[in-house]
């Protein structure tokens, strides 16, 4: 019934540790090999989504930066790109300059140099945990205009109030942009997030299941977040992680009976497929 599996990274198949546990790699290589194919949806971006499932040996989708682009494991061609318009993007930083909030940017480099630009005053080593290597990381003063036209998505991290106020502020404008937050981020801050409106994990999984003619129906998903509502909701079965948010759990048709540390993406798959190791 089921043909794939669309899985989010952190609080997900990720431990606390960022770790994917052999059980868990053992469980999606098995499906793998049974015909079920696997695509990880994330809103990390390309590179450090690679590194992170460097133990994979079997090919996958990669839908990153929240659906804003995916690629193929094993090839290098993109097989889709959408990123902000930079009038919205000037527009936006225009209203948080005001406040003193600026962004961290995830752009697409063909070149794969570089992959985020974070405010000037922040420490380059406080964001290594968001890319592959520490180059991949320059100030906004560094950032020249191909970066600055290939920018997948603006993020404010700020205390909560902060950040509320400002996102008031951005919707007010009506730009063509979706939004979501994340809550459970890191303790006493919350993240807000502006893509294009294209750039939607359900959006990108959607293109994937047309071009394989695949139905949700036959998709099972995991999430943890606000930002995995839309994949859950549409897939056939959609599962919301134990550690979940409250918003993901409300929109959830089946809450999973483990958290990400309890190796609940594997656990549920043997009990949904049965004896598949």
């Amino acid at each position: 019934m089921y043909k794939i599996v669309c899985l989010d990274l952190d609080g997900t198949l990720l431990n606390d540790d960022k770790q994917i546990s052999q059980f868990n790699l053992q469980v999606l290589e098995a499906l793998h090999y049974k015909g079920i194919e696997i695509a990880i949806a994330t809103g990390r971006g390309l590179s450090k989504t690679a590194d992170l499932i460097k133990n994979f040996n079997f090919p996958h989708i990669i839908i990153a930066n929240n659906g804003a682009i995916a690629k193929y494991s094993n090839f290098n061609n993109i097989l889709f790109y959408n990123p902000i318009d930079y009038k919205s993007y000037e527009k936006i930083l225009d209203i948080s300059s005001t406040r003193n909030m600026y962004p961290y940017l995830h752009i697409f480099d063909s070149q794969k140099e570089r992959s985020l630009i974070i405010p000037n005053e922040v420490e380059k080593e406080k964001h290594i945990g968001s890319v592959s290597r520490l180059d991949e990381i320059i100030h906004r003063k560094e950032a020249g205009v191909e970066e600055l036209e290939n920018i997948l998505s603006v993020v404010y991290i700020d205390e909560v109030e902060k950040v509320h106020k400002l996102n008031e502020d951005i919707l007010k404008l009506r730009l063509d942009l979706s939004t979501h937050m994340l809550s459970s981020f890191s303790k006493g801050n919350i993240m807000v997030e502006y893509l294009n409106p294209l750039a939607q994990k359900s959006i990108g999984i959607s293109n994937y299941l047309k071009f394989k003619k695949i139905s949700w129906k036959e998709v099972i998903s995991f999430g943890d977040d606000n930002n995995d509502i839309e994949m859950i909701k549409a897939s056939g079965l959609g599962i919301c992680m134990k550690n979940g948010s409250d918003l993901l759990k409300l929109n959830s048709r089946y809450i999973s009976r483990y958290t990400n540390n309890e190796d609940g993406v594997g656990r549920e798959l043997v009990e949904i497929f049965g004896g598949i190791l």
